[in-house]
């Protein structure tokens, strides 16, 4: 069995790390949301992420996330 650093390191993208994190969660907390979604999103560079009351979806800033991985300002 991987180690969870070897997960994220053999992820290919978002949609991977965010099974990762969710998997993690019910591993260790017990708690998990049926339906949960990651979104990427054009937002504003000062809104990171959002997650709208009553909804199964977390959006996120594209353009943020690609400044992040490329590591740049």
């Amino acid at each position: 069995m991987q180690t969870l650093a070897e997960q994220l390191d053999s992820s290919e993208n978002f949609g991977d790390v965010f099974e990762i994190v969710k998997r993690s969660v019910k591993d260790q907390l017990g708690k998990e949301r049926a339906g949960l979604m990651l979104v990427l999103a054009d937002l504003p560079m000062h809104l990171g992420a959002f997650h709208g009351v009553g909804t199964n979806s977390i959006v996120m800033n594209r353009a943020l996330l690609d400044r992040i991985v490329k590591g740049g300002n």
